[in-house]
Formats: structure tokens, C-alpha cells, sequence
């Protein structure tokens, strides 16, 4: 998509995924093109302050683009420098691990990032039959290789297309994570014969497009890494911490058949994956730590986070299990690189509860002189902020 349309797609789509940006005034000149700036588009907050968006769909040095913009806004010729409280980056690639030096950008200058990569705005499009129309072309019974989707499985992950990709050794390695022999990843993908499937896993064949969609949709494969060998295997959906209490809404809807609670016990990043079909996870990755102890302000946001722990708590508490994890073992599931069935081999150990032991923030339960031994000191520091926070209304 070129910048223009990118642009318009980004000023109608994101009203929908947060209504406080309803009032978002793009950077326009009076014949309608985008003025040269520090800003692609902004938002005045009641309490005054900025949020500022950035658009990007540049395909090279892209992460050198999106850090040099962001310091950009720290100049004097950035009118309202002191009143930024908040960059939403908006681009048409994947972001990784490159996140964290956007974000470590942005809190240097005393700012919030909400970024927005390709896949996760793509998502939220599926949501919206209206915008798909008016920017795809695109009718959700049929798509362009005559594929009927209401024959496939529920959460269609994308738009087939008439185009076959050289992809065989990325597909094989969907089947390699996911631990299904040929014979039963044929079942999932449209494949006639699993010695097709084979050739095709073999790069002498081709993959159509329609193929990669079912095992998008079958197993929560990444589209842009099947087809551009960009990104991580598996998808990913990166979250804030305000976004909490939306997602027990999506997690309610959806029909979850185990829900995995994680945390990564040296950064305090918790991720979140939630089983919808025999072999399909929604995995959520929330890039901001918990370490409520440590906040100045952002009280509200703590609270947030303690409704979402006993919301998931009470909604799914028969099939919900909670882990801790180290860095290492958080990245592989939580960026995309491991398939998240691997999760509930851990599933009985001690911290399974600590979801449930979390929300105990006044320590009534009988286990609670327990809690620093079984989980470490963090444990009771969350609960002692949280609780503090509450009594101070």
C-alpha cells in the first residue's frame, strides 16, 4: 500500500481501536497532501497533551527511519515537544526486537509507545467488513483464488491470493514446530496428497497462496514470514498495558480451550496465549513491565492490570494455568519463534496458581505468609502497590 491510502486506512482504523482518538487531525496542506513535519497526525488530549502519530511505509533501513523521527519530535522545530505524552507508530513491516529501542527512544524523552507493525493492524482490519471493502477491494465470501472461506475454519487469518510462493522450507518448519507428521498437517492445508505437500516442502514445488492461509488459520502462522520470510514464524499480537481489559473482552468471545498466564520473571513482561483450536494459538505479548513498585504516577494503570487479573481469573479459572518463565523461554514462545503448545508441559508446577494467588492483594487467603517463598519478593511488592494504590481511592 503506498503512503497515501496507508495514511487514510491508519485515520479511520485507529478511532476504531481506541475511541480517544476519534479527534485525530492529520497533517495535511489545503490541497490534501501531507505537510513535511515532525508529525504525520496528532491528537490533543483533555488534559492538553499530545498524542502524535507517525506513518511510515518505507521497506529498507526502516528502523533507522522510525528512531531518527522520533528524535525528531525532541526539536525545536516540533512545536509542542513539551506537551508529547504519547508516539503511536504505525508502519507497513514487522516489528521485533526492534521495539524495545523505539520504545527505549520514546521514555527517554519521558513519552509512551504504541506501536502499530503491519500484521497487528492487519488484524484489527479483519474486524471492520466495511474498511476491508473500501481499502482491499475485498468481499469477505470469496476471495481472489475462488476460495470459499466460509469453508474453512472460524478466524480467517487473511486474504488468499492468486499467487503461489517459493516458501517449501518455511512451511516444513510450520509442520516442525507444530510436531505433526505429513500425513496429518495434509488434513489442515487443502494439499491433494501428501506427496505433493512434500515437493512442496522441498521447494520443488511452489505453495499457493490459498494453502498458506489454512495453515495461517489452522496453526496461527505468520502470513508475512510464510510469504517474505519476514518476521517470526508464528504470530504474535503486542498489547499495552491500558489494552488489558479489552482483551478479556476479545478472550470472552472467543472459544478458548486453555489459557496460559506467563510471566517472564527477569523483565516482568507478561505474555498471554490462548488455545482456539486443536492446534491454533492467540498469543499476546505485553511489552511493558509490571513492576508497579517502581511507578511514579499511572496509578489508574496498576488498578488496571489487578481488574485483569481477577477478570481472567473468575472467566476462565477451569482452564487457565499460570507459568513463570525466564527471558530466554519467554522470547521463544512470546516473539513468535516456538509454537505455544509447549507451555502446558509446565503446566502442574507450583506458579500454575499464581494468577489466582496475585489477586489476593490484602493477603487474606490462608496460603499468604507463603506467597514471597513460592513466588519471590516481586510477588509481594506488586501486591503491597496495588493494594496501596486502592486504599488511596
Amino acid at each position: 500500500m503506498d503512503a497515501a491510502p496507508f495514511e487514510r486506512l491508519c485515520r479511520v482504523l485507529l478511532p476504531r481501536i481506541r475511541a480517544e482518538w476519534a479527534s485525530i487531525e492529520p497533517n495535511l496542506t489545503s490541497s490534501g497532501k501531507t505537510r513535511p513535519g515532525p508529525m504525520d497526525a496528532h491528537v490533543v488530549r483533555a488534559d492538553g497533551r499530545y498524542v502524535v502519530f507517525l506513518y511510515t511505509t518505507q521497506q529498507e533501513r526502516v528502523k533507522e527511519k522510525i528512531l531518527k523521527e522520533i528524535e525528531r519530535l525532541a526539536k525545536d522545530d516540533c512545536k509542542v515537544k513539551d506537551r508529547i505524552a504519547e508516539v503511536v507508530l504505525c508502519n507497513t513491516t514487522a516489528i521485533n526486537h526492534e521495539r524495545e529501542e523505539y520504545r527505549k527512544a520514546c521514555e527517554d524523552h519521558g513519552w509512551t509507545l504504541e506501536p502499530f507493525s503491519l500484521n497487528r493492524l492487519a488484524r484489527e482490519l479483519l474486524n471492520h467488513d466495511d474498511l476491508q471493502r473500501q481499502f482491499l477491494s475485498w468481499s469477505p465470501g470469496r476471495q481472489g483464488d475462488g476460495v470459499d472461506q466460509s469453508k474453512l475454519p472460524a478466524q480467517p487469518g487473511a486474504f488468499a491470493s492468486e499467487y503461489s510462493f517459493d516458501c517449501g522450507p518455511r512451511v516444513a518448519k510450520i509442520r516442525e514446530l507444530v510436531a505433526l507428521r505429513t500425513s496429518r498437517f495434509l488434513e489442515f492445508t487443502g494439499v491433494a496428497s501428501e506427496r505433493t505437500l512434500l515437493e512442496i516442502e522441498s521447494g520443488a514445488s511452489e505453495c499457493p497462496d490459498s494453502t498458506l492461509v489454512r495453515v495461517n488459520v489452522a496453526f496461527g502462522a505468520s502470513l508475512t514470514w510464510l510469504r517474505h520470510d519476514e518476521g517470526t514464524p508464528l504470530e504474535v499480537t503486542y498489547v499495552s498495558l491500558r489494552q488489558l481489559g479489552q482483551l478479556v473482552t476479545v478472550l470472552r468471545e472467543q472459544e478458548v480451550l486453555d489459557l496460559v498466564i506467563a510471566l517472564d520473571t527477569e523483565r516482568y513482561l507478561l505474555g498471554i496465549a490462548a488455545r482456539t483450536g486443536q492446534h491454533r494459538w492467540q498469543v499476546h505479548t505485553v511489552s511493558e513491565a509490571i513492576d508497579v513498585w517502581k511507578w511514579m504516577g499511572e496509578h489508574h494503570v496498576a488498578l488496571g492490570i489487578h481488574d485483569f487479573f481477577v477478570s481472567v481469573n473468575r472467566e476462565f479459572r477451569d482452564i487457565l494455568s499460570g507459568l513463570f518463565m525466564s527471558t530466554t523461554s519467554f522470547e521463544q514462545v512470546f516473539d513468535g519463534r516456538a509454537h505455544p503448545g509447549i507451555l502446558l508441559s509446565g503446566r502442574y508446577k507450583q506458579d500454575r496458581y499464581w494468577v489466582d494467588d496475585i489477586t489476593d492483594i490484602e493477603r487474606r487467603y490462608p496460603i499468604a505468609d507463603q506467597y514471597a517463598k513460592w513466588y519471590g519478593e516481586w510477588f509481594t511488592q506488586y501486591q503491597d502497590s496495588v493494594a496501596a494504590i486502592r486504599r488511596a481511592g
